[in-house]
């Protein structure tokens, strides 16, 4: 008997002490959390894998708690360059006070904006509308169904924990109070993704577009280059735009701001003068001090403008930018497949731009005399620094030729001191710790990259290029489709979410460009396939503009649609542009008007204040306008031609050929001796064997 009751404490006793355990685990993970990122397939978000926050992914799980628990939801976004998201993740959600707090009254969740950019624009868009700007770190409070009634971006931990304590209060006693106002901006983010019947314009004329690139023009910044004011984006499309206008109205004040801004840029600190590569912004106006991380996207777009910039002027500088540039992209993004990864970050050791500054004392340590003071004058470097704290960032306004001149030498010699300098600088910097460098693939981007490295062969005729932008788009076509979907990114082996429209419309567009510069035409139809596809994904009922999620993936609040340029180029316009060459291509007019009133949809949006933020756009109206003109190269040497032509700056022309009569316009029209057929509305002139004669055509 004694032996059945001792078992049976033994058991009452197990199942007490198992119950403690659990009360003490559940203790434990309300003041710490159970932080679910270790597995997350983003390099950001494994950044906050160790933090005592417990962070979900953004999905079903977190979203059911909330729900099931009533509890705000903390939607907190960022990317892996992002400085001050370092900052906040080491200063405030490394805390354990802060993550108790957190984790007791909140369901909070972690997002990479560049894997989930659907979910991004809706938080980004409340903050918009609720403080009149935006960034990142971004942190949203929300209801329950993720309908956000508060926002803000970089917090001290002191405000973060007025901030959470402010939101809990009011959510508590005011639950009324919140709730009109997660109506409030509801509606408001609804309104923003709304858009207006078009007007009862019907057309986009010369006019019309000579007035919308004065309007970009007067936006400029005539001394500095860039768009007035600071920070300073590099803004490609902007550039591109106004490359257009110069070529297709004579524009030489487009021309000078454009060759002045892409100047500047490679003179300022944006531009790293040692290794090649464009840091994301500028905070000043000079372009001296830039946020030092380096973006994948901004580097591929970069190269497509400063490719389009040399054929227009021929200026060798921007043939040494595009060479440094894809030097840089390959040593330090490309990863052993050829694919890229997304970005390197601002800090290393703990310090923003550490990797990138100098002390002065470094380079009199490291240099002779007399290259220190070549070093002190060409890169402006001063012993209180050109930054802060007595550091310099190294900038090139300075020519060999005001240097020799400066210090009463020969250009000769100062050439020979800027090689070694430079050479001595390098070697010391790849000696320190370098910046992480986010490993993730994301397609957009790397379809930015193939695009950028064919403009880049088109205007230099040189082959590695156009064969990088082949093997890229080999591995894109590998690597992230599966069964016939296109995937967002790919980290470590594994697909990230399905692919949205800016991965479709820049693939597409990639697919197009590798078609003009190869005329293999298996690219052109691979493009066509993908936008008919693009088409039944994104298609919004009884409306000309796409979504930006597919239809197989939802989006809280409303279904987001991108209408406006930013650092990157609106889905919609890329859409656009593309319907409408692929419309010329096959001769499909219906694609050409899904492009045409595409266009006047988004007309509706533009006015004198927002035409710098429609400029891929605008690009479409310069082609409406204008009428492009379609060039044949037909022949044996119809690549070699092609290419030579493309050299030259020929922005509204759409370019087909090759050896096959595979297109419409290509019909009767094959040859065994190699000809250029110029054409307006598929109507061509004469033929000519010449491209110096070709040329002529195109002025007529």
């Amino acid at each position: 008997m004694k032996r059945y009751v001792f078992l049976l404490l033994q058991i009452i006793g197990g199942i007490c002490f198992l119950a403690c355990e659990q009360h003490h685990k559940n203790k434990r993970e309300q003041a710490v959390g159970i932080n679910q990122l270790s597995t997350a397939n983003s390099p950001y978000l494994q950044q906050h894998a160790n933090n005592p926050v417990a962070w979900y992914e953004w999905g079903d799980e977190a979203l059911k708690k909330a729900e099931k628990e009533n509890k705000i939801i903390l939607v907190s976004i960022g990317y892996a360059a992002c400085h001050w998201c370092h900052v906040m993740e080491k200063e405030t959600f490394s805390d354990t006070a802060v993550a108790a707090f957190m984790n007791k009254n909140f369901v909070n969740i972690k997002v990479d904006r560049e894997e989930r950019p659907d979910i991004d624009q809706i938080y980004s868009t409340a903050s918009m509308l609720i403080n009149g700007n935006s960034g990142w770190p971004l942190n949203a409070f929300a209801l329950p169904d993720g309908r956000p009634f508060h926002a803000g971006t970089y917090y001290t931990k002191e405000q973060w924990m007025q901030t959470l304590t402010a939101m809990l209060k009011v959510y508590q006693t005011d639950l009324p109070q919140v709730k009109a106002q997660a109506e409030k901006v509801t509606h408001g983010i609804q309104g923003h993704y709304q858009l207006e019947e078009p007007t009862d314009k019907a057309s986009f004329e010369q006019g019309d577009y000579v007035e919308a690139t004065a309007a970009v023009l007067a936006k400029v910044d005539l001394q500095q280059g860039g768009i007035q004011g600071s920070p300073k984006f590099p803004m490609p499309s902007v550039w591109e735009l106004l490359m257009q206008a110069a070529y297709l109205t004579d524009n030489q004040e487009a021309e000078l701001a454009v060759t002045n801004t892409l100047n500047h840029m490679i003179e300022g600190g944006i531009y790293d003068q040692l290794g090649g590569g464009f840091a994301r912004y500028s905070v000043d106006e000079r372009w001296q001090v830039p946020h030092f991380e380096k973006m994948l996207y901004d580097n591929a777009q970069l190269l497509s403008t400063y490719a389009q910039a040399y054929k227009m002027t021929k200026n060798q500088n921007y043939a040494r930018v595009m060479e440094q540039s894809i030097a840089f992209l390959k040593r330090e993004l490309r990863d052993d497949t050829g694919l890229f990864w997304s970005s390197i970050d601002a800090d290393s050791e703990g310090e923003e731009g550490k990797f990138y500054t100098w002390q002065f004392n470094e380079i009199h340590t490291m240099l002779k005399e007399e290259e220190a003071k070549f070093a002190k004058f060409y890169y402006q470097l001063s012993e209180h620094g050109n930054w802060e704290e007595g550091k310099n960032i190294l900038t090139g306004r300075q020519s060999l030729m005001a240097t020799a001149k400066a210090l009463g030498i020969s250009e000769e010699k100062t050439h020979q001191l800027q090689q070694q300098a430079q050479k001595k600088l390098w070697e010391y910097r790849q000696k320190r710790q370098a910046p992480a460098t986010d490993k993730k693939i994301i397609t957009a981007w790397n379809s930015l990259m193939v695009s950028g490295l064919a403009e880049a062969f088109l205007a230099t005729g040189k082959e590695d290029y156009l064969t990088q932008a082949q093997k890229t788009m080999a591995q894109l076509e590998q690597q992230l489709i599966r069964e016939g979907q296109l995937y967002r990114s790919l980290y470590r082996g594994s697909l990230g979410p399905v692919g949205f429209a800016d991965d479709y419309a820049y693939m597409v567009q990639a697919y197009v460009d590798l078609y003009a510069a190869t005329l293999e035409k298996a690219y052109l139809d691979k493009g066509l396939a993908w936008m008919e596809k693009s088409l039944q994904l994104f298609a919004q009922e009884a409306k000309p503009l796409l979504a930006y999620a597919p239809k197989n993936q939802s989006q809280p609040v409303v279904r987001t649609l991108e209408t406006e340029d930013g650092v990157l180029p609106s889905s919609n316009a890329v859409f656009a542009s593309v319907l409408y060459d692929l419309g010329e291509y096959y001769q499909r007019e219906e694609l050409k008007q899904r492009a045409e009133q595409m266009f006047l949809a988004a007309q509706s949006l533009m006015n004198e204040q927002t035409f710098l933020y429609f400029s891929t756009w605008l690009q479409l109206g310069g082609k409406i306008a204008y009428q492009p003109f379609e060039v044949a190269v037909m022949g044996k040497q119809a690549v070699a031609v092609n290419q030579q032509l493309q050299a030259h700056f020929l922005p509204t022309c759409i370019f087909m050929g090759g050896t096959e009569e595979n297109l419409p316009l290509l019909k009767y029209k094959a040859s065994a001796t190699t000809k250029i057929y110029v054409c307006k509305n598929r109507s061509c002139q004469l033929p000519v064997t010449s491209v110096e004669a070709s040329l002529q055509q195109l002025k007529n």
